[in-house]
């Protein structure tokens, strides 16, 4: 006997359209669920830390001051200590124009701001002289991996008239490199190293005296704290005469409730 086999019916347009939006949506939140493959690349916020109720660059009130209690999105309660070597190092929240909004990419994601500030310090000693110092934020409940991110900027060097003279920021825990905003001008490229456990971040180009060196001022260098953390601890090695700046800042995902309510939305337009 012949065999008979069944037509299958053809595909609708919506359906294909239905399933390429799908599609879409798995790739946008892959990241989040440690999903790999050949997914499209993704786009990402990040809000900074607010330093308030300081005054933005010393301005309306005195420096900030160790411990301090502040807020970040997503995150909630921070409290803030940092150490203050004698003479103590001036101590201010900062915000600059070229840091304000911007974005760096990673791995074909996009991660975007639009608030950025920090806090900034400035050692005031002779130049060739070096002081060391430290920061920890610690969060009031445990902070996902992949979803803090330190910021730091303005880290200088003048190693070609004083062997050595490096600001240096150390860390203690896994971490990504995102990139560089501001690069140009006055501004140099991070050089950012890492072992297991650890992460290291110092301007890349050699330096002098030279006004307006960019060696003696990194552009903001964005590092995602791969770990799982409770604290974040940032040891600072700071040459005589460098300003420096840093901050943390906090990734949201997306809710898993409006991820499953698009799912099913897709779907049920599949099936009709």
């Amino acid at each position: 006997m012949e065999k008979v086999h069944a037509s299958l019916p053809s595909r609708s347009r919506s359906d294909r359209l239905g399933g390429r939006t799908f599609a879409t949506l798995l790739a946008a939140i892959a990241p989040v669920f440690g999903w790999s493959g050949s997914l499209q690349a993704a786009g990402y916020t990040i809000d900074w830390m607010s330093w308030a109720p300081w005054g933005i660059n010393n301005s309306g009130g005195p420096p900030v001051t160790s411990p301090q209690n502040f807020f970040l999105n997503g995150v909630g309660n921070v409290n803030v200590t940092f150490t203050q070597p004698a003479p103590a190092l001036s101590a201010y929240r900062f915000q600059s124009p070229t840091f304000l909004s911007g974005s760096v990419s990673s791995g074909g994601d996009t991660y975007s701001w639009t608030n950025h500030e920090g806090l900034a310090r400035t050692n005031f000693d002779a130049a060739g002289s070096s002081r060391s110092w430290s920061v920890t934020f610690t969060f009031s409940n445990m902070v996902a991996a992949d979803h803090l991110v330190l910021g730091v900027f303005g880290l200088g060097r003048l190693d070609l008239a004083y062997p050595n003279s490096i600001t240096k920021a150390s860390v203690a825990q896994n971490g990504k490199f995102l990139g560089d905003w501001g690069v140009g001008g006055n501004l140099g490229p991070t050089d950012f190293s890492s072992s297991p456990g650890n992460f290291s971040l110092q301007n890349l180009l050699p330096g002098d005296t030279t006004p307006g060196n960019p060696a003696f001022n990194t552009a903001l260098g964005v590092v995602l704290i791969q770990d799982q953390v409770t604290s974040l601890t940032v040891n600072i090695d700071q040459i005589g005469q460098d300003g420096i700046g840093l901050n943390i800042g906090y990734i949201p995902a997306p809710g898993a409730a409006a991820l499953l309510a698009c799912g099913g939305v897709l779907m049920t337009r599949r099936r009709r």
